[in-house]
Order: structure tokens, then C-alpha cells, then sequence
């Protein structure tokens, strides 16, 4: 447990230190429930401009299958961020993007992705293991989502359990037991520390009901995915496009 206390001060005094990055409003929420919500990210025509962008973008494309569920992504590199000036203007404007730099609690950006997911791509296969909820580490980790696409009830909403990222003594003896138990098993993800969560782990952990973000494009999600989340249930076949931003760092680094 030492490493799970330590990992969440050092991550908590690096906030302290870039306090000054965001309003107290956004610091209170997002220390309380773990997620901020941006609607209206860009501008409308900085939207559209950005979706031309990536619909034209040709680019080395990395693909997992999970499941059913089809995740294509392309990393933006110095040289894709020449053939994105929108994507690349909207990451070095400063204000823009200083939610992500403080959540980071590192002042720089997190690797940059294009995702295209794909749910229900491949019927017959098993249940997407990113349905089911889970922590991904012991130690505060952020993945941030700019829509460009509307995300509704049936194309499988990122779900997160607000409060539930809080190192509280449940959640201390909760990483406990759960560590004592992980090593055993051979789910794919639990052996390697993403631990997956029951009903009764969420009601414990979390301070209200999870919250699905079915929100409009043009919205950005950023989450601290140490706390319990997952992929919501999606209708076959359904598609979202996202500039996926993740950070997951080692803890203990100094830089």
C-alpha cells in the first residue's frame, strides 16, 4: 500500500504546484469527482475545419480488437501535427489546454491519438473487456476525449463513477484485497493491475451514480482513469471519433 499512498502525494503536490493553471471551480470538482466536462471546446468552423482534417489525414493506422469492438488509432506525431493546423494550434494554445496540463499535474501534453471506435464491429465475438468496470492503475493516470462526432446512449458513452478515484480508507482496503487476489487470476487485464470493479464495488467507492457522457461533438472529457470507469453499452454497429489524449506516466518520475 505504501506505493499507492506515495504515488497519490507526489500526484497531489504536483497539482498544488499548478494550481494556478486552472479556476478553483474546475480544481474543487474535478478533485471531488475525478472528470471535468468542457462543452463548446472549439469554435464551430475550428470543429469542422478539424474533421476535414482527420477524414483526409492518411497515416499509419493501429488497430486493437477488443471483444466485438473495433479501436482504430493513429498517433500524432511532430510530423502528423503539420497535417492537422487545427488540432496543432488548438494543443499549443495555452489556455486551451491547460485542463489537460494541470490534470496531467505535469504541465506538458499527454501522447495525442486520433481514435476511431467501433462497437459491435464484429458480432459474435466476446463482450468488450472494456465494458466491464475497472481501474486501469493503482496510481492517478488521465485520458482526455475531444469529440468530433455526437456521442449518444447507443454508441457506448465512457461511463465513470464520480468520487470513485478519491484514496479514501475503502478504497485503500478495497486495493488491498484486491491486490491479494489479482496475481490469480487470468482475465487479460486484473493480473496486470487494472482491476476489474463489481455492483457493489461502484456503490462502495463512488460518492453518486455513475455518470454516462452522451454528450454532443465538440465536448472534451477529461478523467483521472484510476478511478472506476468503463464503455457503456452500445447498439450494434455504431461509430465515435475522438481526439484521444492519455497519460500514463511513471508516477514516481521527477519530470
Amino acid at each position: 500500500m505504501f506505493r499507492v499512498v506515495a504515488a497519490r502525494g507526489i500526484y497531489k503536490l504536483r497539482l498544488l504546484v499548478l494550481a494556478p493553471l486552472v479556476d478553483v471551480e474546475d480544481r474543487r470538482f474535478f478533485a471531488r469527482q475525478g472528470y471535468l466536462v468542457k462543452r463548446d471546446f472549439l469554435s464551430q468552423a475550428e470543429l469542422e475545419s478539424l474533421r476535414s482534417e482527420v477524414a483526409a489525414l492518411e497515416a499509419r493506422i493501429h488497430e486493437t480488437i477488443e471483444g466485438d469492438t473495433r479501436n482504430q488509432r493513429v498517433f500524432v506525431d511532430a510530423t502528423g501535427m503539420t497535417r492537422l493546423p487545427t488540432l496543432r494550434d488548438m494543443l499549443v494554445a495555452g489556455s486551451r489546454t491547460a485542463v489537460i496540463r494541470y490534470t496531467n499535474s505535469k504541465n506538458r501534453l499527454p501522447l495525442v491519438f486520433i481514435e476511431n471506435l467501433l462497437r459491435g464491429a464484429l458480432p459474435g465475438n466476446a463482450q468488450d473487456p472494456q465494458s466491464t468496470p475497472h481501474r486501469d492503475t493503482f496510481h492517478p493516470t488521465i485520458k482526455a476525449w475531444l469529440f468530433i462526432d455526437d456521442v449518444t446512449s447507443e454508441s457506448g458513452p465512457f461511463t465513470y463513477v464520480p468520487g470513485s478515484h478519491r484514496l479514501t480508507a475503502r478504497r485503500l482496503r478495497w486495493e488491498y484485497a484486491r491486490s491479494l487476489v489479482a496475481r490469480n487470476l487470468s482475465d487479460g487485464h486484473s493480473e496486470d493491475g487494472s482491476f476489474r470493479a463489481t455492483e457493489e464495488d461502484i456503490v462502495t467507492l463512488g460518492s453518486s451514480d455513475p455518470v454516462r457522457f452522451a454528450v454532443p461533438a465538440n465536448t472534451l472529457v477529461v478523467a483521472d482513469t484510476s478511478g472506476i470507469h468503463w464503455r457503456g453499452g452500445a447498439s450494434a454497429r455504431t461509430r465515435r471519433r475522438a481526439i484521444w489524449i492519455q497519460s500514463r506516466d511513471n508516477p514516481f518520475s521527477p519530470t
